[in-house]
């Protein structure tokens, strides 16, 4: 890892634990960095440097901007870059770094670059091995459990279905996809 990526690490980290999220770090960002690892290992091809700043700053918004929830990817994107000519990025790996972030959700944007789907999976992963989506109820305001109950299951779907852009990261997810939707459409 080089100089100004442990530096942006270590930002974003005391910038989270020092947020109104403290618990990103270590409940989200780390495991999308171990998962980003993983699937860097099995996709060498993919440029290292560029997911890991993406990972670290894909969720930027929810640090800075807590309240944007809805211009979650745009919001990150121009902070992101933001950070990265602080630390002397060029310009290249700004972009391509905001190219990943902005495709992330995969919604309105589908991410085209092996860096990208690499982070996309990466994240959407890590909702199957975290209380991610019980979290979500604590954070949000449901009218009832049913409408929670209702977003989860499409918020499920929408992770394993439209996020996990490699068969052997799906193959690994299954089994817990199949426990959140059963546990979900139970309730």
């Amino acid at each position: 890892m080089t100089d100004k990526l442990k530096k942006i690490k270590s930002y974003i980290k005391k910038s989270c634990l020092k947020s109104t999220v403290p618990f990103l770090w270590e409940s989200h960002l780390k495991i999308v960095e171990k998962n980003a690892l993983w699937l860097l290992e099995k996709l060498p091809k993919a440029n290292r440097e560029i997911v890991i700043l993406a990972v670290y700053l894909h969720d930027i918004q929810h640090i800075f901007f807590p309240k944007d929830i809805k211009k979650h990817e745009e919001i990150g994107s121009l902070e992101a870059e933001k950070i990265l000519k602080k630390f002397q990025y060029n310009e290249a790996i700004i972009q391509k770094v905001k190219e990943v972030i902005v495709s992330h959700s995969c919604g309105k944007i589908i991410p085209k670059t092996l860096e990208a789907k690499i982070l996309a999976t990466a994240d959407g992963m890590s909702h199957f091995t975290t209380d991610f989506y019980f979290s979500i109820y604590k954070e949000y305001t449901f009218d009832n459990l049913e409408e929670f109950n209702k977003w989860a299951l499409k918020k499920i779907e929408h992770d394993y279905n439209k996020k996990l852009f490699f068969d052997f990261a799906k193959n690994l997810i299954e089994p817990k996809y199949k426990i959140f939707k059963s546990f979900f459409l139970c309730n």
